[in-house]
Order: structure tokens, then C-alpha cells, then sequence
């Protein structure tokens, strides 16, 4: 007896139907395994559409420029953390947009805490830029 499936019995149950056929194919789908995607495949397009938006660039290059980017975030993640440690700083810090984004402002006359070099993927070029880095002692709220 081969029942029809629906989707929403899978999910609700977690479970395939013992009476259905599964292929070789799909065997691994009824495993609970469950996978963690590598790529935030929803914030690269996003990204994508928001390069072609502005003008200038066909969709296949501003998705190609969005890949770059995401694929420099762990680099640029890791090479902020290594200049931190060198400069041997525990609190918090961002760039000045980054704390802006949140609602900070950048006290007047404060001094980057330290610099490093980043690559930025949108220029679509592998493109390097110095950030400086201001930390929360370095900052007050919007007023």
C-alpha cells in the first residue's frame, strides 16, 4: 500500500512513513542528520541584488562581487581578532560606521586603538582597505 506523502508529515513527525519506498538518492535525507549550510545563501543574494540595484554592474558580476564578500568575512573576521590580540585590547570594538549602525557615536578627537588591513570583496577586484577600530570605552550613545 503506497500512501502520498506530504511534506508537512515529514516535518511535523520527523519521520518518513515506514510504508513508503525510499531510493538510494534519498536515503540520506531520512537520516536526523542534520547539515549546517557553509553559506548564508539568503544574505548573498541580498547583497547581489543590492550591488545590481545600484547600477553599473550586470547581476552576474554583482553576484560574483557578493561571493567575494562573504568569502573575505571569515579572513577579515580573523585578521580583526589577531590585530586585537597583538594590540593586546579585551573590550569590544568596531569600525566608526560600526558603532554608528548600532547608535553610537565616536567620541571627538578619540584614536583609532589599532588599524589593520581588509579585503574588500564588493570593489570585485580583491581589493584591500585599512579599517581603524574604536572601543566601547571610546564611544557614547547617540543623543
Amino acid at each position: 500500500m503506497n500512501k502520498s506523502i506530504r511534506a508537512a508529515d515529514i516535518l511535523v513527525t520527523g519521520q518518513w512513513p515506514s510504508s513508503c519506498y525510499i531510493p538510494d538518492a534519498a536515503r540520506s535525507l531520512k537520516t536526523k542528520e542534520v547539515r549546517k549550510m557553509k553559506w548564508n545563501l539568503k544574505k548573498i543574494m541580498l547583497r547581489a541584488w543590492s550591488l545590481y540595484r545600484k547600477g553599473g554592474l550586470t547581476f552576474g558580476e554583482a553576484l560574483h562581487r557578493a561571493w567575494l564578500t562573504a568569502k573575505a568575512e571569515p579572513i577579515n573576521a580573523e585578521t580583526v581578532e589577531s590585530a586585537k590580540a597583538a594590540a593586546g585590547i579585551t573590550e569590544e570594538v568596531r569600525t566608526w560606521s560600526g558603532w554608528r549602525e548600532l547608535g553610537y557615536e565616536v567620541m571627538h578627537g578619540s584614536k583609532a586603538l589599532f588599524g589593520c588591513a581588509l579585503i574588500w570583496g564588493s570593489k570585485g577586484d580583491g581589493a584591500v582597505y585599512n579599517a581603524r577600530f574604536f572601543g566601547a570605552s571610546q564611544v557614547q550613545a547617540i543623543a
